[in-house]
């Protein structure tokens, strides 16, 4: 087999084509390989990260502007190259790993696949919602960037957030409580400001104390 180099593109006038996959996962066999068109690879990729089955959610002549969840330039963990020149093609980078479905190899990963930021994309795109947890948050059941296998929404802690929590845990921070707003502001700057905010905090539970015992009688 050999490969030549296309020397010219002429128009040719607009005809019917087809385009041969199977249902849901989109791959087929080409020449021997398991091949994936390039978008619908990439966007089966979103679906997972999403808690979706993976499924084909667009193509590359949808960027721009993008369907929803896509951020030109943004960092992301995961992140595309868009191109429509010519047929169009579209790769991308998961946490670090260069992902590709090409006519030629089928799907592949690695050093052999090309990045987001392949000298042959006119635009780089992230995916937001795979860079929401950078600031903390609630990480939802199921597997999306990470799987969660509680069941409920666990909370997830940003880099600073975690360091003031060990400081807690180790004692060598505090919690500073300036004001309190119960029914009016209490004043906690000395002690004796502390004491009389304990006092009118106690009665203020003793009289709620007193009126539900009476609601029950």
């Amino acid at each position: 087999m050999s490969v030549q180099r296309v020397l010219s593109v002429e128009p040719d006038g607009v005809e019917e084509t087809w385009d041969i996959e199977v249902e849901d996962s989109h791959s087929f066999v080409s020449d021997g390989l398991i091949s994936h068109n390039c978008s619908g690879l990439m966007s089966a990729i979103e679906s997972v990260i999403r808690g979706e089955r993976p499924h084909r959610r667009w193509a590359t002549g949808a960027f721009p502007p993008g369907t929803s969840g896509w951020v030109r330039n943004l960092n992301s963990p995961f992140m595309i190259g868009i191109t429509n020149a010519g047929v169009g093609h579209t790769a991308g980078t998961l946490a670090g790993m260069n992902v590709e479905s090409s006519g030629g190899r089928g799907v592949h990963m690695g050093k052999s696949a090309r990045g987001y930021n392949d000298p042959m994309f006119t635009s780089r795109w992230g995916f937001a919602p795979a860079a929401k947890y950078d600031s903390g948050g609630l990480l939802q059941p199921g597997a999306t960037m990470a799987v969660n296998a509680t069941g409920r929404p666990e909370r997830v802690l940003s880099a600073d957030q975690t360091s003031q929590f060990e400081a807690l845990l180790s004692g060598g921070a505090g919690i500073t409580i300036q004001a309190v707003n119960v029914n009016g502001t209490f004043d906690f700057s000395s002690p004796a400001d502390r004491r009389a905010a304990a006092n009118a905090l106690v009665a203020e539970m003793k009289e709620a104390l007193r009126k539900f015992d009476r609601s029950r009688a």
